[in-house]
């Protein structure tokens, strides 16, 4: 348990980074904030077709379907929680870019978009737990995805507090409240272990989700090459790692 709760602690971390930097920085430029996600969009989609979802399929006869669950429960939320926001990450564009009508419609959602925020950081917990228990090679990989997929997080968690007029005090516990959701969801599959095939597979299905509706269409939107191009080196990025991984451990 303490490898998993040590790797779950630190993807944690990663989030009050996210929190950290737009407090010091209100205002980064958009060239960085669309590298960020279109770099972790290419690393978060390579994991999870190359590794993730190929071990969910060979290991479980029920895999394709607990990988669909995971995939719209995410969507479900997505859409139960906060359906008027048009895109959780476009809070954090529309805060630095002033965009009132989405900041509004935030202000509205925000405990709702706080309860999403939640169960998308219990569902990278269960990811990282469920995987390290399956393989440690995937497990070190599930928990790149998940720090790399973090820092967007903490940037949107800050934005989302600060558009609302709180005090930096009040995003740094928010990211607090999301990173202990990952730190339960990991500890919960070390627990519960019966179900760990199940858990890798709904927690696949969740990063699926995040990938290719959360991350993709933001990139697609800009239309912007370079950035394009980072997904491509954000998902070269992703299948080296794996194999750096296999190497060393």
């Amino acid at each position: 348990m303490g490898t998993i709760f040590l790797l779950a602690v630190v993807a944690a971390l990663s989030l009050i980074a996210g929190v950290a930097v737009l407090a010091r920085f209100p205002r980064p430029s958009s060239n960085f904030r669309y590298a960020l996600i279109a770099f972790a969009g290419g690393f978060l989609l390579s994991t999870t077709l190359l590794h993730l979802i190929p071990q969910v399929l060979q290991k479980d006869v029920n895999g394709a379907t607990s990988i669909l669950v995971g995939f719209f429960f995410v969507f479900f939320i997505q859409l139960f929680f906060h359906p008027e926001i048009p895109h959780t990450y476009h809070i954090e564009e529309a805060h630095i870019d002033g965009d009132e009508r989405i900041l509004s419609e935030a202000q509205r959602m925000f405990i709702p978009t706080l309860i999403a925020l939640f169960l998308h950081s219990f569902f990278d917990g269960v990811l990282i737990g469920s995987a390290f228990i399956t393989q440690k090679t995937l497990g070190y990989l599930a928990f790149s995805a998940i720090f790399v997929h973090k820092f967007p997080v903490g940037l949107t968690v800050a934005a989302l507090t600060f558009a609302l007029g709180f005090r930096y005090r009040i995003a740094v516990w928010a990211s607090v409240f999301m990173g202990l959701a990952t730190i339960i969801g990991a500890v919960g599959m070390e627990l519960l272990r019966a179900y760990v095939l199940l858990g890798l597979g709904l927690s696949a299905g969740s990063l699926l989700f995040v990938a290719t509706v959360e991350f993709m269409p933001i990139i697609v939107h800009v239309q912007e090459k370079k950035f394009i191009l980072l997904i491509f080196v954000g998902t070269m990025a992703g299948a080296l790692l794996s194999y750096i991984i296999h190497i060393l451990v």
